[in-house]
């Protein structure tokens, strides 16, 4: 279902054995536009100008403005044109799942993030659940002149 465009990949722990595969799964169907993915309102967004009223399952590419840490959680906040930026907010209980990387060193980095947006409290936020909701971008080397 994954590789052909049928469905969505979903991580939630402790349910992750397979998480990675199926991330692969769905890249495969998302690079080929199929099915689902040829939907307009699947196709990746800037988190930046995102209007407010937008919520439900998103895609989106933005730049990291700020990490904070608190006992119960994460909070990474997109930067935002909008006067409620989007917060990716990741809980203490699933902090372990986010090994590969260390958010501290996100600050203003380009980032790919899936997941389902909700205003909430008049905050915008996305839970995070599992490294595979979040593309960290690598930046593009400079070529020599």
């Amino acid at each position: 279902l994954l590789r052909r465009g049928f469905a969505r990949a979903l991580a939630i722990p402790p349910n992750i054995k397979l998480a990675d595969c199926y991330k692969e799964a769905e890249k495969f169907a998302l690079q080929g536009s199929l099915n689902i993915w040829s939907q307009t309102n699947k196709q990746l967004k800037t988190a930046s100008i995102l209007p407010y009223r937008i919520k439900g399952f998103v895609r989106l590419k933005g730049k990291i403005r700020s990490v904070k840490n608190s006992r119960k959680s994460t909070i990474i906040e997109l930067e935002s044109h909008n006067k409620r930026p989007i917060q990716l907010k990741i809980k203490k209980k699933n902090r372990r799942y986010f090994k590969s990387f260390n958010p501290e060193k996100l600050n203003g980095r380009d980032i790919i993030v899936s997941g389902m947006l909700k205003n909430k409290y008049g905050k915008r936020i996305i839970y995070l659940n599992h490294s595979s909701q979040l593309e960290i971008l690598v930046p593009k080397e400079i070529a020599p002149t």
